[in-house]
Formats: structure tokens, C-alpha cells, sequence
């Protein structure tokens, strides 16, 4: 699996979000149990480099590194500014899909 950043909610125009500077999906492990999966390992995006990304609000789970199917898709609980050279990063364990 590959975890992508948007700035906005998702439409099918923004699936692939070229807006960004230096932007690319990142790969995604998930330990599941029950009916959560959670990341097992650190996700980190590369740095902005050449300019600002603006603030990610949402992430979605693909199946390719680029085009493929969006699996899910979810507003990030607290939205983030990423500045030219910030990374961004979600810890082990704090992205949590649960089934419904």
C-alpha cells in the first residue's frame, strides 16, 4: 500500500496531487487486527524542496505509486503546514483504519 498527501478533500482530480514540490506517495506497511489496521513502521514522506507543499488536511491509501485505485480516504485530525524542507511524518501505530 502507498499513503498520499492533499491539501483538500479528495476528488478524482486529485489523485495524484503534482501540486506539490518534490512530492511522492510513500509505501505503507499495516499490522490488522480485528477490524483496525494500523502502520507498522514510520510513514515519511520526502522533504518539500523548491518551495512550500501548504497545509495537508487529508490522506488517502493507494494501491500504485502512481494512477491505481484509491482504497480509502480520510481528513487527517489535525491538518499540517509543510514548508519548504519540513517532512512530514506519521509515527508507528498513529494511522489507524478501522472497518465499519
Amino acid at each position: 500500500m502507498l499513503a498520499c498527501l492533499h491539501l483538500t478533500q479528495l476528488t478524482l482530480a486529485l489523485l495524484a496531487p503534482r501540486f506539490l514540490f518534490d512530492y511522492a506517495r510513500t509505501s505503507a506497511a499495516f499490522t490488522v487486527t480485528t477490524d483496525t489496521a494500523s502502520n507498522s513502521s514510520a510513514i515519511e514522506f520526502p522533504a518539500a524542496s523548491g518551495g512550500n507543499w501548504g497545509t495537508i488536511g487529508w490522506i488517502g491509501i493507494m494501491d500504485a505509486a502512481s494512477g491505481g485505485n484509491m482504497i480509502i480516504h480520510s481528513a487527517l485530525d489535525t491538518a499540517k503546514a509543510i514548508n519548504d524542507g519540513d517532512v512530514f511524518r506519521i509515527p508507528t501505530g498513529d494511522l489507524d483504519i478501522t472497518a465499519s
